[in-house]
């Protein structure tokens, strides 16, 4: 009899364990999946950082988007139609058709796309800040201050200097300046000529999780994660 006690307070402590590990699990992907966004990464304009088909979290958070640092990567859409086919904002006509439009139009209710998109790009400059893109670092002269500082380039963005700017770019309220790792193959600040808002920004990057596959439909398929997140925010 007391043999079998003993099985069932082992059983019933077992039980507990597992219990406690099932609850710790949940309560982990609770948090992560209302904290962090998924985000994928498609195409190479942050290569060689972030390459096609990696996959990582995102900070959507105001606080995390308020406090960012020079150099961090964020997702963000952009203010207004950049070709033809891609656009992040719209407004609908009276058949309900999606009307391309920018994100400052006063004129109509703007409302997100079906068609958008986040795109992925680093942070140069920041609101009420003044700069210089160089080959190899940004001048930035604050709002409040009338010296330059210069920042080395935390990454190699290959030969191009199409994002180069001698002439200084000062950004207004809620203005920043995002542009791509890979200046040949980004469409950014630089190559739409003009800045990125305060309120386009959907959150800061956390890391790189592993790599994945995108079907045609978008759906995420053949997760494989890193032995440890390859890129961790500063």
């Amino acid at each position: 009899m007391e043999r079998y006690e003993k099985v069932g307070k082992i059983l019933k402590y077992i039980g507990q364990v597992v219990i406690l590990g099932v609850t710790t699990v949940c309560l982990c992907l609770a948090f992560k999946n209302s904290y962090y966004s998924f985000i994928y990464v498609d195409g190479n304009s942050m290569s060689s950082t972030l390459k096609d088909g990696e996959f990582g979290m995102v900070d959507k958070h105001g606080f995390a988007i308020n406090s960012a640092k020079r150099f961090d990567i964020a997702v963000t859409y952009y203010p207004n139609q950049y070709d033809g086919l891609h656009y992040d904002y719209c407004y609908l006509d009276a058949y309900g058709h999606e009307i391309p439009t920018s994100c400052n139009d006063t004129m109509h209710k703007v409302i997100l796309s079906s068609k958008a998109t986040y795109k992925v790009k680093r942070i140069i400059a920041f609101p009420g800040e003044s700069f210089t893109l160089l080959s190899d670092c940004v001048k930035v002269k604050t709002k409040n201050s009338s010296e330059w500082k210069e920042y080395k380039l935390p990454y190699n963005h290959g030969s191009s200097t199409a994002k180069v700017n001698t002439d200084p770019i000062t950004l207004g309220e809620n203005e920043y300046w995002m542009i791509g790792d890979n200046w040949a193959e980004s469409t950014d600040s630089a190559a739409l000529n003009q800045p990125i808002y305060r309120k386009n920004i959907q959150g800061i990057l956390v890391g790189i999780e592993g790599t994945c596959k995108v079907d045609s439909t978008g759906k995420v398929t053949e997760k494989t994660y890193y032995s440890k997140v390859k890129y961790v925010k500063r």
